[in-house]
C-alpha cells in the first residue's frame, strides 16, 4: 500500500527479552512488578494526576501520556471489576489492557525452557535473536500529535 493512504501511525513497543523471565537474583521482574500494579482509580482526573506525579511516566513526551490516560483507561464496570460503583460522583476508571494481560506479555513463556547456555526454541519464540542487542530503556515517539488539537486520529487504509 502506499504510504499517502494512511491519516496515522500507531506504533506499538513489543515486550521482548532473552529469557523467559528474570531469574531471582536479578530482583523482582517487570512481569512480578505488573502483578501487583495499581489498575483502579476514583476517578480518570485521580489517575491522570498520579500518572503526572509518576517517576516512570515523566521521561514521557506529554502528548503520549495524554493519550495514554485517554486511551489506556476505560470507565468501570468490567468483566474483571463488575462492580461499577462511583467515588464522590465520579465513574472509577481501570486500565484498558488488564494488568493480567500485561504480566503475560512480560512473561513470554517458553514452556519446553531454555536457559544461558541453550538456544531459545524457534518454534514457539522466533522473535528472539540473542545476536541483537537487547533494548533497556522505553521510549516514547507520538506520531501525528498534533500539539493544537485534543484529538488524535485513528483512520484505517482509504
Amino acid at each position: 500500500m502506499h504510504p499517502r493512504l494512511f491519516t496515522t501511525l500507531v506504533l506499538i513497543d513489543p515486550a521482548m527479552g532473552l529469557l523467559s523471565s528474570s531469574p531471582p537474583e536479578a530482583g523482582p521482574g517487570p512481569g512480578m512488578l505488573s502483578t501487583y500494579r495499581k489498575d483502579i482509580w476514583p476517578s480518570r482526573d485521580a489517575a491522570a494526576e498520579e500518572f503526572r506525579s509518576s517517576k516512570f511516566f515523566r521521561e514521557w513526551d506529554p502528548r503520549v501520556l495524554d493519550r495514554l490516560i485517554e486511551y489506556g483507561l476505560r470507565d468501570l464496570p468490567t468483566s474483571v471489576y463488575p462492580d461499577d460503583a462511583m467515588v464522590k460522583g465520579e465513574k472509577r476508571v481501570t486500565l484498558t489492557t488488564t494488568k493480567h494481560q500485561e504480566v503475560f506479555t512480560f512473561l513470554h513463556p517458553n514452556f519446553d525452557g531454555y536457559g544461558p547456555d541453550k538456544a531459545p526454541d524457534r518454534r514457539t519464540h522466533a522473535d528472539l535473536n540473542p545476536a541483537l542487542p537487547t533494548v533497556r530503556r522505553h521510549s516514547s515517539v507520538c506520531l501525528n500529535c498534533d500539539p493544537a488539537s485534543s484529538t488524535s486520529s485513528a483512520t484505517s487504509p482509504a
